[in-house]
C-alpha cells in the first residue's frame, strides 16, 4: 500500500487470491463488456416507413401498355426520397446477464490489472490541492502518467470508496481531476469492467480494497 501523494511504501498487504489472482476468462470478459456497453446505447434511431415518408400514393404509370417495370406509389424504398426498407427503429439494446457472471468478470479483469503490475493500492485520495496542474505534476511524479513533453495523455482509472462522509474528503481530487482527459473518477461500488478495462492504471484505496474482497469472495 502506498501513499497517494508521496508514492512512499506504506505497509504490505496480503489480498485474496481468489479476488486479485483469479483465473482470466477472456470469454466472461466480452460477455461482460458486451453487456455493459449494450445498457448504454440510448436505441433512438429511427428511419421513416413507407406510411410515414411524404408523397402522393397515385400509382406512377399505368400497370400495362408501357413497357416498364411495374410501379405503384412514389414513396417505394426504391425511389429517391422513399421510405427506407427494413430500416432501424427505436428500441432497447438491453441484453441480460447473471449477476455471478458479472462477478467473474470483475474478478477477471481486477486480477488482469494485478497481473500486468497496473493495480495501485493507495491508503486514501485525499490531496491538499485543488489545482489541475499540482495533481497532474504528482502522478508524473509517482509514474502514473506520461511527461507532459510526450503529449500523451495519461490513462488513469481512480476507484475510491465514496460512503456517506466522505464528499468532502474527495473534493480536491474531483476538482483537480475533471479537466484532465484521461483520468476517471468512479465510486468503487459502482464499478464497471468495460471502464476498468480501458485504462492502463487502475487506482484503489483501503476502504475500496474492502469492499472488492467482501462483494468478489467465493461464497
Amino acid at each position: 500500500m502506498l501513499d497517494f501523494e508521496t508514492h512512499t511504501p506504506l505497509e504490505i498487504l496480503d489480498v485474496q487470491r481468489s479476488v486479485f489472482a483469479a483465473p482470466i476468462r477472456t470469454d466472461i470478459i466480452h460477455r461482460v463488456v458486451t453487456y455493459e456497453r449494450n445498457m448504454k446505447r440510448q436505441g433512438t434511431h429511427n428511419s421513416r416507413t413507407r406510411s410515414e415518408v411524404r408523397g402522393s400514393t397515385r400509382k406512377v404509370s399505368p400497370q400495362k401498355g408501357l413497357g416498364m417495370a411495374r410501379h405503384g406509389t412514389r414513396r417505394a424504398p426504391q425511389f429517391v426520397g422513399g421510405a427506407k426498407a427494413h430500416g432501424p427503429v427505436p428500441r432497447s439494446h438491453e441484453t441480460q446477464i447473471q449477476r455471478k457472471v458479472w462477478l467473474m468478470g470483475l474478478r477477471s479483469v481486477l486480477s488482469a490489472k494485478y497481473a500486468q503490475d497496473q493495480l495501485v493500492i493507495v491508503d486514501n485520495m485525499e490531496i491538499e490541492s485543488h489545482k489541475t496542474r499540482d495533481l497532474t505534476r504528482m502522478l508524473q511524479v509517482n509514474g502514473w502518467a506520461p511527461l507532459t513533453s510526450t503529449g500523451m495523455s495519461p490513462s488513469i482509472m481512480m476507484l475510491p470508496y465514496m460512503g456517506e462522509g466522505s464528499g468532502e474528503e474527495l473534493e480536491n481530487l474531483q476538482l483537480a481531476s475533471r479537466n484532465i482527459p484521461g483520468v476517471t473518477i468512479m465510486n468503487s461500488t459502482d464499478a464497471e469492467v468495460y471502464e476498468i478495462l480501458r485504462h492502463d492504471y487502475l487506482i484503489i484505496d483501503r476502504k475500496a480494497l474492502d469492499t472488492f474482497e467482501g462483494i468478489l469472495k467465493p461464497m
